[in-house]
């Protein structure tokens, strides 16, 4: 699984002093394509839709996810299309669509749906420069599904720390990729013009997965500022 990574832009203000949340959009979509013999070739697109908002409190970042979407197709045909709320829960799969809404879902699907989503999974503490120095899972455990399949460590794969008055540091990254793979690696931040930064780097593991896009986090909201340390990676960035 390789990942390379072109330009993008940083948008930061200096750390606010008050409680501020910004939300985020994280579609990450990969293209495999495998071959089975005799000349055919098998072709699998999916795409891992995360949406999540970081609240800053000091020096500390506490996370929760506002929904979750999947969607696969195998040789240009919709094998599933979900997505996953507070709300509810809803497929789309072999032409017919189901919807469950929390309220009336089964004990155990409430209660994961209603944990992990909407609630607090985990706080970050940071130093000045917006590094990660301690981790806490303040999460109930009906969310353990959320965080085993590593969705809190693809909420941070946006967020570097951020150097003020440096042009130019490394970082270390992660984003977890299907049946449980990691893949890792050290990406460099160098300033251009602007508030463009050249970003270069791999993130790769042993299985030979590969992503092919990943589209970058979108701030909700009109304004593309946030504090430092909680970077905002807008424009399309990686490839």
């Amino acid at each position: 699984m390789v990942i390379s990574i072109r330009t993008i832009q940083l948008h930061a203000a200096p750390p606010a002093t008050a409680p501020e949340s910004h939300s985020f959009h994280l579609a990450i979509v990969s293209d495999l394509q495998n071959k089975l013999g005799n000349g055919v070739t098998q072709r699998m697109e999916s795409t891992a839709d995360v949406r999540y908002t970081w609240k800053n409190v000091d020096s500390d970042r506490i996370l929760t996810f506002d929904q979750l979407g999947a969607k696969a197709l195998m040789d240009g045909k919709l094998i599933i299309n979900a997505t996953m709320s507070r709300d509810k829960f809803t497929k789309v799969s072999e032409g017919m669509t189901t919807e469950i809404k929390t309220s009336e879902a089964p004990e155990p699907m409430r209660k994961m749906l209603q944990a992990s989503f909407g609630e607090p999974l985990c706080k970050l503490k940071r130093d000045a420069d917006g590094k990660e120095v301690k981790r806490t899972i303040i999460s109930s455990p009906d969310a353990k599904a959320m965080i085993d399949n590593g969705m809190i460590v693809n909420a941070l794969l946006f967020h570097p720390p951020y150097y003020s008055g440096r042009a130019e540091w490394q970082s270390e990254s992660e984003i977890r990729m299907g049946k449980g793979g990691t893949a890792k690696g050290k990406l460099r931040y160098k300033k251009s013009e602007g508030n463009t930064w050249q970003v270069t780097g791999i993130l790769s593991n042993d299985q030979g997965q590969r992503i092919s896009k990943v589209l970058p986090c979108e701030d909700f909201g009109e304004k593309v500022i946030v504090p430092a340390g909680d970077l905002h990676l807008a424009a399309q960035a990686f490839f």
